[in-house]
């Protein structure tokens, strides 16, 4: 972590603070300047526009009197401890880290109590004076509700989810976590936690960077290292479980904590979930992963090298991999099937009526006399998630792994669609790639390599970077690589 220095951290509070004072001034002067402007349409879209500007003018403000001490703050512990930067952050100078649940349920009630507050001001204005008959595109505002209604739900549930479990905390063995060495300690939870099949513990090496300006900007997260351990759920504690170990073997050659400037950085992120009656539980911890004194080149964090006690709580068996099924081949070998639906069932459902939402939209817009071109950019994207949606649900993927070959073929509702013959020969290595991340995990397939700098990306969805290696090894096995 870079340390300002005072002149730095002065100039850039005042430049901030006449920064927010513009977006500010801006936003006030919006509301006089369109206060007679009408009501309705004409009215809601600058009140938004004024409103979004005002708040975001008082909160740079307040960001930039709230640097100034902090920087000082920050400047007297770096002289205080120049090699170990883990010491500027408060919550890991304790070695005491609580899970980031309650900033987000602070930041998601601020969205929603904005949004809804705009939204019932839209709404109310066309309702009094008739704008829902007179003007097509009030038929858009009802867009306006729905997002809410959405960001309502959210709000609910992370805050049911905070009643529920409280604040978990990270107590940490040693301070830091070390590269070539291992994070260790016990998560604690305010309460007993009861789930149905145990616990999911990871450990994931995180880089997050943003490319291109203004409304180009795009923020892009990959996930270097990842590591998944089960948790039993324990028998002779009835009443649910409130500390969790945590032991990790970290291979030397990862990225270390590391904020490189304000649009890149690296970080480390510990994440403890599990499925409960009701609300199902989860924390998550920025922790400090640092090369030290302690630091050995020569641990490389693979599953063969692992003590076996971390090993075992990996669940390195192929039949865990979810959505995965193992059956004799008749011609021999093994056929793996993997069910597209798998840990995706709800998502699915949701883009199928997302779909038809888009359909539907698209016939209003459409036969509405609004946009021709309109309605057909929203009936290609409502087909195309239907399409996306309908393969999650009934489609399949099969791996046959033969003596001399192996045979992927894609299903749809029982029916091939495509297949393809790799000959043993062929085949030079299998890699394992990331495809996506979700809230809980980050999911990943299998690339084979073949002569002639050939490559297949195989149509699956793993989730869990140990159950990859865990399945290309399997194949590698039996295709004697």
């Amino acid at each position: 972590m870079s340390v300002p220095s005072k002149a730095a951290s002065v100039f850039t509070a005042l430049f901030l603070i006449i920064f927010g004072c513009v977006f500010t001034g801006v936003g006030v002067m919006m509301f006089f300047m369109f206060e007679d402007t009408g009501s309705g349409i004409a009215e809601a879209i600058p009140t938004f526009i004024a409103t979004v500007f005002t708040l975001a003018g008082l909160g740079i403000i307040g960001g930039a009197f709230y640097s100034i001490p902090h920087a000082a703050a920050l400047r007297e512990r770096a002289a205080r401890y120049p090699d170990q930067p883990w010491m500027l952050n408060n919550a890991w100078a304790t070695g005491r880290i609580r899970d980031g649940n309650t900033v987000t349920l602070i930041i998601m009630a601020i969205i929603t109590v904005v949004w809804c507050g705009i939204t019932a001001k839209v709404l109310i204005s066309m309702l009094i004076d008739g704008d829902f008959a007179q003007e097509k595109f009030s038929l858009f505002a009802l867009v306006l509700p729905a997002i809410g209604l959405a960001l309502i739900g959210t709000t609910l549930y992370l805050f049911l989810r905070y009643r529920k479990y409280g604040v978990s905390v990270f107590e940490m063995a040693d301070m830091p976590g070390v590269l070539g060495g291992s994070l260790g300690g016990v998560i604690l939870t305010r309460t007993p936690v009861r789930t149905t099949d145990g616990f999911r513990l990871m450990l994931r090496n995180v880089h997050l960077w943003s490319t291109g300006t203004g409304k180009n900007r795009k923020t892009h997260r990959e996930t270097l290292w990842e590591r998944e351990q089960r948790l039993p759920k324990t028998l002779d504690q009835t009443d649910g479980q409130r500390a969790f170990p945590v032991l990790f073997t970290i291979p030397y050659s990862c990225h270390p904590t590391h904020k490189v400037s304000y649009n890149k950085e690296y970080y480390w992120e510990l994440v403890l979930s599990g499925k409960a009656p009701g609300i199902n539980y989860k924390a998550t911890f920025r922790v400090p992963v640092f090369k030290t004194e302690h630091s050995s080149p020569t641990v490389t964090g693979e599953l063969e090298s692992l003590p076996e006690d971390e090993r075992t709580s990996l669940g390195t068996d192929i039949l865990t991999i979810p959505g995965l099924s193992v059956r004799k081949s008749l011609f021999g070998g093994e056929e793996l099937s993997f069910s597209s639906t798998a840990g995706r069932k709800v998502g699915a459902v949701f883009t199928l009526l997302a779909s038809l939402g888009l359909l539907g939209a698209a016939f209003i817009v459409g036969l509405g006399g609004l946009s021709v071109f309109m309605g057909l950019v929203l009936a290609a994207m409502g087909v195309y998630a239907g399409w996306r949606a309908l393969g999650s649900l009934f489609g399949s993927t099969l791996i046959g792994i033969h003596p001399d070959r192996l045979e992927v073929t894609r299903k749809f509702i029982g029916l091939t669609t495509s297949n393809r013959v790799v000959l043993g020969k062929e085949l030079q290595n299998i890699q394992v790639i990331s495809t996506r991340a979700s809230n809980e995990s980050n999911h990943y397939t299998l690339r084979l390599d073949l002569d002639g700098d050939e490559r297949i990306r195989l149509p699956l969805r793993i989730s869990g970077q140990v159950n990859a290696e865990v399945l290309a090894a399997h194949i590698r096995k039996l295709a004697d690589m």
